[in-house]
């Protein structure tokens, strides 16, 4: 018995929001959750919602789901406008960050929960629950109960209980924010393995930059209840449209434009990450700063050094020698590393 996969191969897009917005209060002083959002999610793909909390990237979770209605605008499913179709009937399951697993029902029966409401024979539910937690690696777990498993084994249990419905789409709300670090960076790799075996549309919602830039195809970086800036995560890390994307995405040297043109660019704001910097001999270079301190990272330190304008950062490889607090030090990068931002 193998997993289904979306068989309309000819369609592009798995979910479509026209300027869809979502308000909250009352109209005289409505909250903007969401405000106008315009967004395609190619299909197959794994895309991110990324964003501060109260930014509006968990409402446009919900709006797909449906258990939130847009206030106005539209959303499409596969091409079905679904603005109005209730949750129950849309090709979509959700994998929450608490996975509201049954503590009284065991692994198998959590799984099969969605097949059972159905009304689908209690045999094939449970061959059908089997299969899921084998490809979440977890078969033989079936008898457990989730108070005997990890965190991370009850995260591959909700997964499983999700994907035996045959969703077209997944949405998963920060699923892996429960779990500590080295757990939750095997399960990144887990997630998009499995994502990419399925073939289905991932739709996962982080405020975590390392998880969207190392899982998704694509994402889109959200703001007070607007997109920022959509695009693969190369283009977002390197090329920041605002200081907002700039900032939040990787923690950028964002430049006024004084310091952008000092730098040797435009009078322009732009972004100029720490890791392209190098500090070199302050004598005969022309930007030279002051060290104003460090802080040990692990792989390397980040030293910031006092310019006129401005304080920059900058990534020092492990092992490299350090200047000290107060000495004078030049700064050297690639011309092309510096960014100049368009929307800023």
């Amino acid at each position: 018995m193998g997993v289904t996969l979306p068989t309309d191969t000819h369609m592009t897009a798995a979910v479509e929001f026209r300027a869809v917005s979502r308000h909250f209060g009352p109209p005289s002083a409505p909250v903007r959750a969401v405000d106008g959002v315009e967004l395609t999610i190619a299909e197959g793909s794994f895309f991110a919602m990324l964003g501060p909390s109260g930014s509006g990237k968990t409402t446009c979770l919900r709006l797909i789901s449906g258990f939130e209605k847009p206030t106005s605008g539209t959303i499409r499913i596969f091409g079905q406008d679904v603005s109005d179709v209730p949750p129950n009937r849309r090709n979509v399951n959700t994998v929450f960050q608490d996975y509201a697993l049954f503590p009284h029902m065991n692994v198998r029966d959590n799984v099969a929960y969605g097949l059972m409401v159905k009304g689908v024979d209690r045999r094939l539910r449970h061959d059908k629950a089997e299969e899921m937690l084998a490809l979440v690696k977890l078969g033989g777990y079936g008898d457990r109960k989730p108070g005997q498993l990890s965190g991370g084994q009850r995260q591959r249990v909700a997964l499983a209980r999700a994907l035996v419905n045959e969703p077209r789409v997944l949405l998963l709300d920060e699923p892996l924010g429960a779990l500590d670090l080295k757990l939750r960076e095997a399960m990144q790799d887990e997630l998009k393995a499995l994502q990419q075996r399925l073939g289905i549309t991932f739709v996962f919602v982080t405020h975590d930059q390392g998880e969207a830039l190392s899982m998704a195809d694509s994402l889109a970086v959200f703001n007070e209840g607007k997109i920022a800036q959509i695009g693969t995560p190369e283009e977002i890390y390197a090329r920041p449209r605002t200081r907002f994307v700039a900032d939040f995405v990787g923690s950028s040297n964002v430049l006024p434009p004084e310091v952008t043109r000092a730098f040797g660019g435009p009078a322009a704001w732009a972004s100029l990450r720490p890791e392209a910097l190098h500090l070199v001999a302050a004598d005969g270079v022309a930007l030279s700063g002051t060290v104003t301190g460090s802080r040990y990272l692990g792989a390397g330190s980040r030293v910031t050094v006092a310019v006129p304008g401005a304080e920059i950062a900058v990534i020092v490889p492990a092992g490299a020698p350090l200047p000290a607090p107060g000495s004078a030090i030049g700064l050297a990068f690639a011309p092309d590393a510096l960014h100049v931002m368009e929307g800023a």
